[in-house]
């Protein structure tokens, strides 16, 4: 199983689709920042200071790991995207064939969707 689990990370450095999700989300986290500045600025205007803080640390830290937010929206697409590549591209039929069971299999795919999960979460964060 830990081969299985060395060979879905070292495919998951090479893999173009990961490396364009981790850049959207890093612009999407940026972006998203620089918003809620613009939009603090104008809610506390000297005109009409209306006491609204959208910048703080707790804010931004509870919105970034917020799964219902922002990036958290495009993970569960990228999960689906890696599992169903080992389908299509017959890597699973092939581990099946070098010896590996299947339930060796299936776990090494949900532990690494785990650790992707939380690397783009991570990511997105810091």
């Amino acid at each position: 199983m830990l081969r299985l689990f060395k060979a879905f990370l070292f495919r998951l450095k090479r893999d173009i689709g990961f490396k364009v999700i981790l850049i959207v989300g890093v612009s999407l986290a940026v972006f998203l920042t620089i918003v809620y500045a613009i939009l603090e600025g104008i809610l506390n205007h000297e005109e009409m200071d209306m006491g609204i803080r959208l910048l703080t640390g707790e804010a931004m830290l509870l919105s970034s790991f917020n799964p219902a937010q922002n990036f958290g929206l495009a993970i569960p697409s990228a999960l689906v995207t890696f599992i169903v590549a080992e389908f299509t591209n017959g890597t699973i039929r092939n581990k099946i064939i070098a010896g590996n069971s299947k339930a060796k299999i299936y776990t090494s795919l949900f532990l690494t969707a785990l650790i992707l999960t939380i690397s783009l979460l991570l990511a997105y964060a810091s």
